[in-house]
């Protein structure tokens, strides 16, 4: 709807307007989506939709803790758990893997949910909670010209030194400060990487 001139989303139930929020992240991110990883670029657009939506026309960060238990719940967590993916086949997923997800007997909403958690946890509780981290990865991949590079960037700012079972345990200790207990399906839930080419 038109206010004043600009265009607001109506107010409706909370996931009503989440496709359309989703979509619009990936348009706004558009001139860097050629070089981010699946898991981020879907983990974002998530963060996005998971944020509350006010009738100013605003995303809020008030209650962000609720809004995580509220994201956790509607992907089938309960609200106070959830099952990621394996963080380094999250973090290194291809997108033909992640779309061979979505079709049906997939795990989209493990995917889906788990690249928001993941996302959630860089910005919010990471090192000092500050998001500085995430920030100088995604100004490194903006200049990125390869996989390798990008690749090169997440270990640096995203990695830092730390194992993927290392990383697991950071973010398993991390989001059950936040209210989240988190556990982790093993390797393979999307498949094995030659079956998804």
């Amino acid at each position: 709807r038109m206010v004043g001139s600009r265009v607001s989303l109506a107010e409706s139930a909370a996931r009503d307007n989440a496709t359309l929020i989703h979509e619009i992240t990936h348009q706004m991110m558009n001139h860097w989506m050629g070089m981010l990883p699946t898991w981020y670029v879907e983990g974002s657009a998530e963060y996005v939709c998971m944020l509350e939506y006010n009738s100013n026309g605003r995303f809020s960060l008030i209650g962000l803790n609720r809004q995580l238990q509220n994201f956790t719940g509607g992907r089938g967590g309960g609200g106070k758990g959830f099952t990621m993916i394996d963080l380094e086949e999250l973090m290194t997923i291809e997108f033909d893997r992640w779309a061979a997800a979505l079709g049906e007997g997939g795990f989209a909403n493990e995917n889906y949910g788990s690249a928001c958690l993941l996302t959630y946890y860089f910005y919010h509780v990471d090192d000092k909670g500050d998001a500085a981290h995430m920030i100088a990865w995604l100004r490194e991949v903006e200049n990125a010209r390869s996989d390798e590079a990008v690749a090169a960037a997440t270990k640096k700012h995203l990695l830092r030194d730390r194992s993927y079972a290392q990383l697991s345990e950071e973010v398993k200790k991390g989001l059950r400060k936040e209210g989240i207990d988190v556990s982790f399906f093993p390797p393979g839930k999307n498949g094995p990487v030659s079956s998804a080419k």
